[in-house]
């Protein structure tokens, strides 16, 4: 069974490495970045997942979450969660396609837990 893909954007380092080594210790293929820039638009390489801090330094997390939504084919899914110490963005994220949000501070079990309320089950397809 291929692992969940999450990539995650985050600017505060601190934080992008716990999240990233908190999603790989519960089994999931994880790579972080602290913006866009690395980051490929074309579908076949998208992740299953996107978790993206909506005030990052250089560009918005709602840019890049309508970018991501606007690259995905029918044939793929992806979820993309805005996180946000300001969980009154709900309509922002809304605007921006997001799926969900998720409100800083979080603990790891609600990271999780966010994460595999999302995922569709491989039996499923």
């Amino acid at each position: 069974m291929q692992k969940t893909k999450i990539i995650v954007i985050e600017d505060e380092d601190d934080l992008r490495h716990l999240t990233h080594g908190i999603l790989k210790s519960a089994g999931f293929d994880v790579a972080s970045f602290s913006d866009d820039t690395m980051l490929s638009f074309e579908s076949s390489q998208m992740a299953d997942v996107y978790l993206i801090d909506v005030h990052l330094g250089l560009t918005s997390g709602l840019t890049i979450c309508k970018k991501i939504k606007a690259a995905v084919n029918e044939d793929h899914k992806v979820t993309v969660i805005m996180v946000s110490a300001y969980p009154d963005l709900r309509d922002l994220a809304t605007e921006a396609c997001a799926d969900d949000i998720l409100a800083k501070p979080f603990s790891k079990h609600q990271l999780v837990s966010k994460i595999r309320e999302h995922l569709v089950p491989s039996s499923m397809h």
